[in-house]
């Protein structure tokens, strides 16, 4: 967060400006003891100091000034805002064109000298200036102007030195003169109702916009979220394809080495036998199988006939091996087939 001054100058003071005619600016309840003063707070220009308001961050400018100070040294007005007391509060603010227009309510009780002392002053026709205080969240350059951006205002001192060079003056001065009218005290609403309703309208208008962009981003979101969740749904199922074909491939690399094994050992089956036979062989240890092998050998040996060199198994002339519930093939259970095979 910083902060800045801004300037205003050319007050002019109207010690005659009547009751009725301050109630059309003013638009709050009056009281004796005010003096008020009507001046431009800011333009959308760059000041002397290379800063500007742009037009968008008025509503800040008039939602944060109410009842902000207005401040002055005592006695005398100071270059900048060194010893500067508050004398008053900015009551009303609103926009003029490229400008922003404040009413400010000076405190005659409490600073009666320095209010007197900007009357004379303004009725000799000398300026009043002021510096205006703010707080700003980020500034933009544009062509060598820094242009501010989330604005807050301070306050508002009368100072010798502005920056705004006569573009931001006070336009009047004025105190209630008790005329014995009942309505002295208390002025028209109207004008009050009708600057209510235009920062209303501002804020409204932002938090409209605010909800708009909230929702445009929850859209977003749930549209990001359906697509990773479907994303994440057909991933998950070309793993499972993925894992379906590696084990049906690792499955059939091992029926392709168990018909080898029978091979090299002198086995001969059809293939109509690994495919009634496939999930069984497959269940066997390496250790079982070739037990299994060494035992078909064996057993084929002892029943060879001249001129056979090879074993010939198929579907048919093997009985099945009946393994029960269990998931793996036991070396018993392979020992019983095999000698049920060598009594045939």
């Amino acid at each position: 967060m910083n902060t800045i001054t801004i300037t205003a100058k050319n007050v002019e003071i109207l010690d005659d400006v009547s009751i009725n005619e301050l109630a059309a600016e003013a638009s709050i309840s009056l009281n004796r003891h005010v003096t008020w003063l009507k001046l431009v707070l800011t333009d959308d220009l760059p000041n002397a100091n290379r800063q500007k308001i742009p037009r968008e961050e008025f509503a800040n400018v008039i939602k944060t000034g109410i009842f902000m100070p207005v401040k002055m040294s005592p006695g005398k007005i100071n270059d900048g805002h060194d010893g500067a007391f508050p004398l008053g509060a900015m009551a009303h603010l609103k926009t003029d064109g490229n400008t922003i227009v404040s009413l400010a309510a000076l405190w005659n009780t409490e600073r009666e000298a320095d209010v007197d002392y900007l009357k004379q002053r303004h009725k000799e026709g000398k300026p009043i200036e002021f510096s205006w205080e703010l707080t700003y969240t980020h500034a933009e350059e544009e062509e060598g102007v820094q242009v501010l951006r989330g604005i807050s205002m301070n306050a508002a001192t009368v100072v010798g030195m502005p920056a705004y060079s006569g573009r931001t003056p006070a336009l009047s001065i004025s105190s209630a003169q008790d005329n014995g009218d009942k309505d002295m005290d208390t002025i028209e609403m109207k004008e009050h109702q009708k600057l209510m309703d235009e920062a209303k309208v501002a804020y409204e208008t932002q938090i409209k916009d605010l909800g708009d962009k909230v929702s445009a981003l929850e859209a977003s979101i749930k549209e990001l979220t359906d697509a990773k969740a479907s994303t994440d749904t057909e991933l998950e199922s070309l793993r499972s394809f993925k894992q379906e074909i590696e084990d049906a491939k690792a499955k059939l690399e091992k029926l392709n080495s168990i018909k080898t094994k029978f091979g090299e050992a002198g086995i001969k089956t059809d293939e109509k036998y690994f495919d009634e036979k496939a999930e069984l062989l497959l269940g066997m240890s390496e250790a079982q199988l070739e037990f299994f092998i060494q035992e078909l050998v064996s057993v084929a040996s002892k029943n060879e006939k001249p001129g056979e060199a090879t074993i010939k198994l198929t579907s048919k002339n093997v009985p099945e091996i009946n393994v029960g519930d269990n998931d793996e093939v036991s070396n018993k259970t392979l020992v019983e087939y095999l000698r049920s095979l060598d009594k045939r």
